[in-house]
């Protein structure tokens, strides 16, 4: 008698079946999980039955297991978790019974467990909804030191300051015993009232865009550990008040653009690592004394000592520029500013066509600039701002001089002759100059 295909199947059928079953009543994470990401699961339904944290999870995010309603039975936290973030099941309305918060947690967010019908016990088994044994819990809502902060898988982020508005600023290791690993994004901006000095705890890998922007009242030192890796953009601009020299050590990969702009009362030494890759402007009118070298292994943007008193040995290129194929526009200078400058005809194999907006902006240039024929046009305050120069010698070839290209450059002085070869002169192109213009017929 011939075999039915139910009855040829019926092994694979009832291997699925049990594999639903097993999914259903035992929602299991990859056995290797040491951390579960903030909203990791956040309302997925496809979760079932009881959830199996691994052993080695040390942290549950923000929002991990929130709306899993599929979720039921008893909750176990394993031995070793330390963190339990903010809603992290909240609304996972079919867990049931007790959770047991094991000693290892050192934060627990007050609203980890809204919305459930669980009861919180200690490790021994005594109701305590608020404190695991041994460890006081905080909400995210409680700012240590003044200090407002988030907690993720890596470690707390420090995002805020609500503190006084005149205190010694401390920056703590730990917050409720999770590493501090980062200054987040705009943390202490404009809080004037700050004074002291910056020590940076070994455990921080980033400090964030303006991190301390316009924090002038600090009036100490700065300390940066071998533990940073990046430096935000603007991260201590004008920060006018800190003092001594500054080391950057070897670990720091990313400087960003004018990260330490006008810190113009660091007066001492600036040690840099040989690899480190610096943003646009990074040191502007810093204070920084002393000599410098800068190798050609180090990846720079646009006039980055600019306004500086350093004295720099240039083994790195002192022109910044961008390529494109044979054609090259200069975007910046890294050079010396006092014995003048003369545009080259060429950079990298490629010919220099042109001039970017604000390309030697307000770097104290000073002396006779040369712009040679190669050059087509000028860009938006190409050269703004720079008093000390005394003239100007262009070539013909030149076409396009645009809106403030030598604005308040005041040490230009009697008739300026563009080339024949000039067809556009905005009317703002020597604003805030004595000077008189004319094109050569």
């Amino acid at each position: 008698m011939k075999k039915s295909w139910l009855h040829k199947c019926w092994p694979l059928l009832l291997a699925l079946v049990l594999a639903t079953f097993t999914a259903l009543a035992d929602a299991s994470l990859p056995r290797d999980l040491t951390a579960i990401e903030a909203e990791a699961f956040r309302n997925d339904k496809t979760l079932t039955g009881q959830l199996v944290i691994p052993d080695g999870v040390t942290s549950i995010g923000a929002r991990a297991f929130e709306g899993c309603t599929g979720l039921t039975g008893q909750l176990v936290i394993p031995d070793g978790v330390k963190l339990i973030g903010s809603r992290a099941f909240a609304g996972c309305t079919g867990l049931t019974g007790a959770v047991y918060i094991p000693a290892s947690v050192t934060y627990v967010a007050s609203d980890a467990f809204a919305d459930t019908n669980v009861t919180i016990l200690d490790g021994s088994g005594t109701l305590d909804p608020d404190l695991p044994e041994g460890d006081e819990v905080i909400t995210m809502t409680d700012l240590p030191e003044g200090l407002a902060y988030e907690i993720t898988a890596e470690g707390a982020v420090i995002t805020g300051y609500t503190g006084p508005v005149s205190a010694r600023l401390t920056i703590p290791r730990t917050i409720n015993g999770i590493s501090v690993v980062a200054i987040g994004d705009n943390a202490f901006q404009d809080c004037y009232g700050l004074t002291g000095s910056v020590v940076i705890p070994d455990t921080v890998k980033r400090i964030g865009a303006s991190a301390f922007f316009g924090c002038s009242g600090l009036n100490g030192t700065l300390t940066i550990p071998s533990s940073v890796e990046s430096i935000g953009d603007f991260a201590f601009y004008e920060c006018l008040s800190l003092t001594g020299g500054l080391t950057i050590p070897a670990s720091v990969e990313s400087i960003g653009t004018s990260a330490f702009a006008f810190c113009e009362s660091m007066t001492g030494k600036l040690v840099l690592p040989a690899s480190v890759t610096l943003g646009t402007r990074c040191f502007q009118s810093a204070g920084f004394t002393g000599s410098i070298t800068i190798p050609s292994t180090m990846s720079l943007g646009a006039n980055v000592f600019s306004g500086t008193k350093l004295s720099i040995t240039w083994k790195a290129p002192a022109y910044t520029y961008e390529q494109t194929g044979s054609v090259v526009t200069i975007t910046g200078w890294n050079g010396p500013v006092n014995a003048g400058l003369t545009i080259p005809t060429q950079l990298n194999g490629g010919m220099v066509c042109g001039i970017a907006a604000e390309a030697f902006s307000d770097i104290g240039l000073c002396g006779k600039v040369v712009i040679p024929g190669t050059v087509l046009f000028i860009g938006d305050s190409a050269f703004r701002s720079n008093p000390g120069i005394t003239s100007i010698s262009f070539a013909k070839g030149l076409t396009t001089v645009s809106a403030y290209a030598f604005a308040e450059c005041t040490g230009l002085s009697g008739v300026i002759t563009l080339p024949s070869t000039v067809t556009s002169l905005d009317t703002t192109a020597f604003s805030g100059t004595s000077v008189s213009v004319q094109i050569a017929k």
